[in-house]
Protein backbone atom coordinates (compact mmCIF):
# COMPACT_ATOMS: atom_id res chain seq x y z
CA UNK A 1 0.00 0.00 0.00
CA UNK A 2 1.59 3.52 -1.16
CA UNK A 3 1.02 5.63 2.05
CA UNK A 4 3.36 8.57 3.31
CA UNK A 5 2.82 11.46 5.30
CA UNK A 6 4.43 14.43 6.55
CA UNK A 7 3.66 15.97 9.93
CA UNK A 8 4.37 19.87 9.57
CA UNK A 9 4.53 22.40 12.75
CA UNK A 10 3.41 26.21 11.77
CA UNK A 11 6.24 28.57 13.66
CA UNK A 12 8.62 31.28 13.21
CA UNK A 13 11.42 29.11 14.69
CA UNK A 14 13.39 26.42 13.27
CA UNK A 15 13.81 23.91 15.57
CA UNK A 16 10.86 21.81 17.03
CA UNK A 17 11.12 23.66 20.56
CA UNK A 18 7.87 24.90 22.11
CA UNK A 19 6.97 26.12 25.78
CA UNK A 20 4.18 24.94 28.28
CA UNK A 21 0.68 27.21 27.74
CA UNK A 22 1.80 27.75 23.86
CA UNK A 23 -0.38 27.12 20.96
CA UNK A 24 1.00 24.16 18.70
CA UNK A 25 -0.23 24.70 15.46
CA UNK A 26 0.43 22.96 11.73
CA UNK A 27 -0.89 20.28 9.24
CA UNK A 28 -0.30 16.85 8.35
CA UNK A 29 -0.20 16.01 4.18
CA UNK A 30 -1.42 12.62 3.95
CA UNK A 31 -0.77 11.33 0.47
CA UNK A 32 -2.16 7.90 -0.91
CA UNK A 33 -0.77 6.55 -4.18
CA UNK A 34 -2.91 4.03 -5.19
CA UNK A 35 -6.47 3.81 -4.68
CA UNK A 36 -6.85 2.37 -0.85
CA UNK A 37 -9.71 0.99 1.36
CA UNK A 38 -9.65 2.66 4.72
CA UNK A 39 -11.22 2.21 8.15
CA UNK A 40 -10.00 5.62 10.33
CA UNK A 41 -7.38 8.07 10.05
CA UNK A 42 -6.86 9.45 13.45
CA UNK A 43 -4.68 12.41 14.71
CA UNK A 44 -3.13 11.75 18.51
CA UNK A 45 -1.55 14.01 20.28
CA UNK A 46 0.24 12.57 23.29
CA UNK A 47 2.63 13.65 25.72
CA UNK A 48 4.00 11.63 28.82
CA UNK A 49 6.10 10.73 31.13
CA UNK A 50 7.62 6.94 32.25
CA UNK A 51 10.06 5.36 34.42
CA UNK A 52 11.09 2.03 34.62
CA UNK A 53 14.59 0.38 36.47
CA UNK A 54 14.92 -2.93 38.15
CA UNK A 55 16.78 -3.93 40.89
CA UNK A 56 17.52 -7.37 42.91
CA UNK A 57 14.94 -8.44 45.71
CA UNK A 58 15.55 -7.76 49.22
CA UNK A 59 16.31 -11.23 50.26
CA UNK A 60 18.73 -11.52 47.89
CA UNK A 61 20.77 -7.76 48.50
CA UNK A 62 23.13 -9.08 51.33
CA UNK A 63 23.73 -12.62 50.11
CA UNK A 64 25.32 -12.51 46.40
CA UNK A 65 26.49 -15.51 45.63
CA UNK A 66 27.32 -16.70 42.37
CA UNK A 67 25.81 -19.82 42.13
CA UNK A 68 22.47 -19.06 42.72
CA UNK A 69 19.70 -16.80 40.97
CA UNK A 70 17.96 -14.01 42.84
CA UNK A 71 14.91 -12.83 41.63
CA UNK A 72 14.93 -9.26 40.00
CA UNK A 73 12.08 -6.79 40.74
CA UNK A 74 10.77 -4.39 38.17
CA UNK A 75 9.83 -0.98 38.66
CA UNK A 76 7.77 1.30 36.41
CA UNK A 77 5.13 4.41 36.27
CA UNK A 78 3.23 6.27 33.24
CA UNK A 79 2.64 9.58 33.41
CA UNK A 80 -0.04 11.47 31.03
CA UNK A 81 0.39 15.26 30.17
CA UNK A 82 -1.65 15.55 26.74
CA UNK A 83 -3.89 12.98 25.59
CA UNK A 84 -6.11 14.43 22.47
CA UNK A 85 -7.69 12.68 19.95
CA UNK A 86 -9.25 13.40 16.61
CA UNK A 87 -10.95 11.83 14.00
CA UNK A 88 -9.95 13.02 10.27
CA UNK A 89 -11.53 10.52 8.43
CA UNK A 90 -13.85 7.42 9.35
CA UNK A 91 -16.28 5.02 8.09
CA UNK A 92 -19.77 3.86 9.53
CA UNK A 93 -19.29 0.54 12.07
CA UNK A 94 -17.85 -2.47 10.26
CA UNK A 95 -17.32 -0.51 6.83
CA UNK A 96 -14.46 1.31 4.81
CA UNK A 97 -13.63 3.87 3.19
CA UNK A 98 -12.11 3.64 -0.24
CA UNK A 99 -9.51 6.52 -1.17
CA UNK A 100 -8.28 7.65 -4.27
CA UNK A 101 -4.94 8.68 -4.97
CA UNK A 102 -4.94 11.81 -3.85
CA UNK A 103 -3.23 14.11 -1.30
CA UNK A 104 -4.98 15.13 1.57
CA UNK A 105 -3.93 17.85 4.15
CA UNK A 106 -5.76 18.24 7.57
CA UNK A 107 -4.98 21.24 9.92
CA UNK A 108 -4.49 20.81 13.52
CA UNK A 109 -4.44 22.99 16.84
CA UNK A 110 -4.04 22.59 20.43
CA UNK A 111 -2.17 23.72 23.56
CA UNK A 112 0.11 22.57 25.54
CA UNK A 113 -1.17 22.53 28.81
CA UNK A 114 0.67 25.05 31.45
CA UNK A 115 2.30 22.38 33.75
CA UNK A 116 3.48 19.75 31.78
CA UNK A 117 7.42 19.17 32.90
CA UNK A 118 10.40 19.55 29.93
CA UNK A 119 11.24 16.67 27.78
CA UNK A 120 13.74 14.81 29.33
CA UNK A 121 15.21 11.55 28.37
CA UNK A 122 17.74 9.19 30.31
CA UNK A 123 18.78 5.93 30.66
CA UNK A 124 15.62 4.79 33.60
CA UNK A 125 12.78 8.07 32.87
CA UNK A 126 11.91 9.75 29.51
CA UNK A 127 9.30 12.57 29.24
CA UNK A 128 8.33 13.09 25.47
CA UNK A 129 5.61 14.55 23.38
CA UNK A 130 4.58 13.90 19.85
CA UNK A 131 1.94 14.18 17.05
CA UNK A 132 0.80 10.75 15.49
CA UNK A 133 -1.02 9.99 12.30
CA UNK A 134 -2.55 6.55 12.74
CA UNK A 135 -4.38 5.23 9.30
CA UNK A 136 -6.56 2.01 10.29
CA UNK A 137 -7.03 -0.40 7.34
CA UNK A 138 -9.40 -3.56 7.02
CA UNK A 139 -7.37 -6.72 7.49
CA UNK A 140 -4.14 -5.13 8.09
CA UNK A 141 -2.19 -3.82 10.85
CA UNK A 142 -2.38 -0.15 11.68
CA UNK A 143 0.09 2.06 9.66
CA UNK A 144 1.25 5.26 11.95
CA UNK A 145 3.27 8.41 11.00
CA UNK A 146 4.84 10.11 14.24
CA UNK A 147 7.26 13.14 14.69
CA UNK A 148 8.39 14.30 18.13
CA UNK A 149 8.82 18.21 19.41
CA UNK A 150 10.42 19.48 22.61
CA UNK A 151 8.60 20.91 25.53
CA UNK A 152 10.95 23.61 27.57
CA UNK A 153 9.84 24.81 30.66
CA UNK A 154 9.39 28.53 31.39
CA UNK A 155 11.45 29.62 34.19
CA UNK A 156 10.81 32.49 36.31
CA UNK A 157 14.04 33.92 38.13
CA UNK A 158 12.02 36.03 39.75
CA UNK A 159 11.13 33.27 42.18
CA UNK A 160 14.28 31.56 42.48
CA UNK A 161 15.96 33.27 45.21
CA UNK A 162 19.49 32.01 44.31
CA UNK A 163 19.00 34.16 41.07
CA UNK A 164 19.18 37.38 43.32
CA UNK A 165 22.33 36.84 44.90
CA UNK A 166 24.71 38.97 44.02
CA UNK A 167 27.74 37.73 41.90
CA UNK A 168 31.84 38.88 41.88
CA UNK A 169 33.85 38.63 38.64
CA UNK A 170 37.15 37.32 39.39
CA UNK A 171 39.76 37.50 36.52
CA UNK A 172 42.76 35.44 36.48
CA UNK A 173 45.53 36.27 33.85
CA UNK A 174 47.25 32.89 33.17
CA UNK A 175 50.40 32.77 30.09
CA UNK A 176 51.96 30.88 29.17
CA UNK A 177 55.65 31.15 26.89
CA UNK A 178 55.44 28.74 24.47
CA UNK A 179 58.47 30.33 22.67
CA UNK A 180 61.08 30.07 25.37
CA UNK A 181 60.42 26.22 25.83
CA UNK A 182 61.27 25.80 22.07
CA UNK A 183 64.23 27.84 22.32
CA UNK A 184 65.31 25.89 25.36
CA UNK A 185 64.88 23.14 23.78
CA UNK A 186 66.58 24.64 20.53
CA UNK A 187 69.55 25.47 22.34
CA UNK A 188 69.84 21.53 23.76
CA UNK A 189 70.24 20.43 20.56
Amino acid sequence: MGLSCEINFDHHRKSLIFKAGEEVSGNVVFNCKKSSQIKFIQLRIVGYGKVKWSKLSSQSEGNLCKCRRYPTLCFQGLESYINESHVLLAAGEGSTIKVPPSKKTFRFSFKIPEGCPPSFDSQHAEVKYSVKLIVARPWKCQKSFEREFIVKQNVDLNLNPKAKVNMELQEKVVSCNILSGLRNHMDMD
